[in-house]
């Protein structure tokens, strides 16, 4: 039985476990995506019939140096939203915002502490190589939404999402 990956502050499906798992220093989800060609006969584009605010399909392709559309499949799975931010300081204090809300819904005092400390770590990690990520949400795109980090190295089958443990649930 797949089992899918929720944001617990809104509820929203923004992964699953039917892609490669990973865990990071305990505090880090991993989730390894495929990147297709779309036209590559395995790769399923989903329409979806209510346009955002930017078009799906210009969230969810990739013009690379070979001029083809890519497809993160995840991303198009899940309908995800690309996020930009201004500078590396805009996206520090939003993802610290996000910890700090996470952190207060952690019960166990002594995993709190391990909670923050680990993720100001990968987040210094993520600053560090801030121009390899990219970022998205859930397509609800609220202010309370989790950051999801995607790092894709150029030529590859695959990009890597990395979710806040702690800030997620699991349902079937």
């Amino acid at each position: 039985m797949m089992c899918v990956v929720v944001a617990g502050n809104v509820g929203e499906a923004i992964g699953s476990d039917g892609y490669e798992t990973a865990e990071i220093d305990y505090v880090v989800l991993q989730l390894c995506s495929p990147v297709r060609d779309r036209g590559d006969r395995h790769c399923r584009v989903v329409q979806y019939p209510m346009p955002t605010a930017l078009s799906v399909l210009d969230v969810i392709a990739q013009v690379h140096g070979d001029g083809h559309d890519r497809v993160i499949e995840l991303v198009n799975e899940f309908d995800l939203e690309r996020v930009h931010f201004h500078n590396r300081s805009e996206f520090a204090e939003r993802c610290g915002e996000y910890i700090k809300r996470v952190a207060g819904e952690i019960q166990s005092a002594k995993r709190q502490q391990a909670f923050m400390l680990r993720a100001h770590y990968y987040l210094a990690q993520v600053l560090e190589h801030y121009s390899e990520y990219e970022f998205y949400t859930g397509h609800a795109a609220t202010p309370d939404c989790a950051i999801i980090m995607c790092r894709t190295v150029a030529d590859s089958q695959c990009a890597m999402f990395e979710y806040f443990y702690d800030g997620l649930e699991e349902a079937d």
